[in-house]
């Protein structure tokens, strides 16, 4: 009784904790924990300044100094002794990020409090990759981190203000500059030093599009080589992947072509282009799918429109559908007809499913429907023939006075002829 009494000297209010430990606080308001079964001290003269729930299995305690640890919510062990920082935060599954007063930060294993690293702390932690994790050091040095070994990849200190990952490649910064990179030896180094260049875009595989302020060059950084040579100087572009055979190649705030996918281990292959009208390549402001088969629908440059067939091998050439005429606009689409005009304001049905003209005439006017998806149209002699959504020809060269004039009651369509009789529609 005495050694508890003794014990307990000082205390100034007990609080239940949980099952197996109380707080206990002395005059100062200062807290620590004491075992219910022996009132012993878990910590022996070892007093915090608060506590609190951190997560399921740890709670933050606070000292003097205004510095946090952690201790373990079982049994109130420390996660590991003299481990007192600024803050704490949860940084993955297995580690936490730590901060010193100085701002400097590191890694700690959650299992058992030890340093992922020794003795190297950064201004800045972030995760990666799946293999690495990225930091900077004080004077802005930048380094990677080994998720497995917690080795600085890196070595030594770089002259790079970043590191990038991209696609599955790496690239260095360099202010201004960037370049692809490699892992040799624990050091990144540059893939190959006339690889730097202003910006790097992925366009698909190792393929990348370099922009060196004045031209452009698609790389592949696999193998450090140059694809296509110096395009359009001065001007900036983009590409993208088409399809399997074919890439997008559009400028900046502007037209569109399709050009040829090169093969993987090309080298300084001359930019080929699938699509020409009149020997010069096709440039286009929208692209966009005709129907559910390989054909697409583009808008050139001078507003007019042109249907193609893309094969699936490259070794079949491009079709032009319907290349004697010009279709200037597209008054209808849906899923089964398309209704065009020409440039002499003509009108035609293309039909989807096969992409053939629905007539071998073509008609002076087109008036659409579109509530109920019909279609009449007006031949050169004032007759009307009838469409209906689905491409099939529901009347055929009647005499209609009035094409404005469509009656519907219930289910039957009406439709009005020269004489003022009612023509019913049998709408399908």
């Amino acid at each position: 009784m005495k050694k508890v009494k003794k014990h307990l000297e000082g205390i100034t209010k007990i609080m239940d904790y949980n099952d197996k430990y109380f707080i206990v606080y002395n005059e100062k308001n200062m807290l620590s924990f004491v075992t219910k079964d022996t009132l012993e001290f878990v910590h022996e003269n070892c007093w915090f300044n608060s506590y609190k729930n951190y997560d399921d299995y740890f709670i933050l305690v606070e000292n003097m100094s205004g510095l946090y640890t952690l201790l373990r919510k079982n049994n109130l062990a420390f996660l590991k002794k003299g481990t007192w920082y600024k803050s704490w935060f949860n940084f993955s599954d297995n580690l936490f990020r730590v901060q010193r007063s100085d701002g400097l930060l590191t890694l700690i294993k959650k299992s058992d409090g030890n340093y992922l690293f020794e003795d190297k702390w950064f201004s800045k932690i972030t995760d990666f990759n799946q293999d690495y994790y990225k930091g900077y050091d004080k004077d802005k040095n930048c380094f990677l981190i080994s998720k497995k070994s917690g080795k600085i990849i890196t070595g030594v200190k770089i002259k790079y203000s970043d590191i990038f990952f991209d696609s599955g490649n790496y690239f260095l910064d360099s202010n201004e500059l960037i370049c692809p990179a490699r892992i040799y030896n624990k050091a990144i180094k540059p893939l190959k030093n006339d690889l730097w260049a202003n910006d790097y875009t992925h366009i698909e595989d190792d393929f990348y599009l370099a922009f060196d302020g004045v031209k452009n060059d698609v790389i592949n950084i696999k193998t450090g080589k140059f694809v296509f040579n110096s395009l359009y100087k001065n001007k900036q572009i983009k590409i993208h992947k088409f399809d399997e055979n074919y890439w997008l190649l559009s400028f900046l705030y502007g037209k569109t072509t399709l050009i040829n996918k090169p093969k993987y281990d090309d080298e300084n292959v001359e930019l080929s282009f699938p699509i020409m009208i009149d020997g010069k390549p096709l440039f286009f402001y929208e692209h966009k799918p005709f129907n559910n088969s390989n054909i697409i629908l583009l808008q050139d440059t001078n507003s007019n429109y042109h249907l193609f067939k893309i094969p699936s091998s490259d070794k079949l050439p491009i079709e032009k559908l319907h290349s004697d005429i010009t279709i200037k606009s597209i008054l209808y689409s849906n899923d089964k007809i398309a209704i065009i005009s020409d440039n002499t304001g003509m009108y035609n049905i293309i039909r989807k499913s096969d992409c053939k003209l629905l007539f071998n005439e073509w008609f002076k006017g087109a008036t659409l429907y579109e509530k109920i998806e019909m279609v009449i149209l007006k031949d050169i002699n004032d007759k009307s023939t009838i469409i209906s959504g689905c491409g099939n020809i529901l009347l055929k060269n009647i005499e209609v006075s009035n094409t404005n004039q469509i009656i519907i009651s219930k289910n039957n369509i009406f439709i009005c002829d020269n004489n003022s009789n009612l023509i019913k529609i049998n709408y399908n």
